[in-house]
């Protein structure tokens, strides 16, 4: 089934309709709107990428924080606990209710090493 239709809001430039087929560089063009873009952008960028190494200044001082412990998967261990009570609750009948909990840990892990590895590559 097809997804419908978004509506479509305001144009940001005038359709072009005439004076297509003529046009030579240097004469007015509705597309020379996009400069103005550029700059606004091109202004955004030295904020954005101040923002940017504070955020990963304070993930380095988390990161060190965490390898500092004894058991660096210590922050890890929590969240099994209420995951495991969880499907203990819910799966609680079933005979491989160990292997769930491994299973859904196991993802759990694979999934923190990719955004980790995802992370190391940016």
């Amino acid at each position: 089934m097809a997804r419908p239709r978004t509506p479509r809001g305001e144009r940001t430039m005038p359709r072009s309709t005439t004076g297509r087929l003529y046009w030579r560089p240097g004469d007015p063009h509705p597309l020379d709107i996009l400069a103005k873009e550029l700059d606004t952008l091109n202004a955004q960028l030295p904020t954005t990428l101040l923002s940017l190494l504070e955020t990963a200044q304070q993930a380095v001082h988390r990161l060190q924080a965490v390898l500092r412990q004894h058991d660096p998967t210590a922050p890890f261990h929590e969240a099994d606990q209420r995951v495991w009570a969880t499907v203990a609750h819910r799966f609680a009948s079933r005979k491989h209710q160990r292997h769930l909990q491994l299973i859904f840990a196991l993802k759990r892990r694979q999934r923190l090493l990719g955004r980790l590895r995802a992370i190391r590559a940016a």
